[in-house]
């Protein structure tokens, strides 16, 4: 579970910066152009990212654009836009990136749970003083899990900071915590798997009365 929630937020820090070492990135960053804006956050560009929300940040944290897009609908949805302002006014993103030039991490965006991306502005071949930082959001639901795993999980709002295995006699119910930067739980994933072991220990104790 923690290497498939591992490689869920390397594929968000990979796509991010892709957008952070980009010359037009840099550029936009210092002088905001519509014409970026347009292609560069379009809703093909979202959808084929596959993140809900994007935007840029200046070095003093102030927001340049930013854009929560439903995916399901294609249409953008103010109300989370506004949850993804004041998440962003959040982050310490000097420390967020630390010495490198981006970084991923799970949090809580309004009542989602999402891999959060972020990158450092610089140019193409990495040069250039960061002229701020973008940052990508990917929601994680039940059923993305459920296929990340190959087996029937959901996103637990009980926030246990430690793994929790509960026992029965045919099966194990199995918590996850979902770790934020801080190394804190923002919800857990949480499955069962039967005892194969124990059901076949029964059934042999059955053969052997029979």
């Amino acid at each position: 579970t923690r290497a498939a929630l591992n490689e869920n937020i390397a594929k968000v820090e990979t796509a991010v910066r892709d957008y952070g070492d980009w010359n037009s990135s840099y550029d936009y960053m210092g002088h905001p152009t519509a014409a970026f804006e347009k292609e560069s956050f379009s809703t093909l560009a979202m959808a084929n990212l596959d993140v809900s929300g994007m935007a840029y940040i200046g070095n003093d944290g102030r927001v340049v654009i930013a854009r929560w897009l439903d995916l399901a609908r294609g249409a953008d949805d103010p109300a989370m836009r506004r949850q993804l302002i004041e998440r962003i006014r959040r982050i310490d993103f000097r420390r967020a990136v630390g010495n490198s030039n981006s970084s991923a991490f799970y949090a809580r965006v309004g009542g989602i749970v999402a891999a959060v991306g972020v990158a450092q502005v610089r140019r193409s071949d990495g040069s250039g003083e960061p002229r701020g930082y973008v940052l990508m959001v990917r929601q994680i639901t039940s059923q993305q899990l459920s296929k990340l795993l190959q087996i029937g999980a959901r996103l637990d709002p009980a926030q246990a900071d430690r793994p929790v295995v509960t026992p029965s006699r045919s099966k194990m119910t199995i918590g996850v915590p979902i770790l934020d930067a801080d190394g804190h739980a923002v919800a857990s994933v949480s499955f069962t798997v039967p005892r194969e072991v124990s059901t076949l220990g029964t059934r042999m104790l059955m053969l052997a009365i029979v």
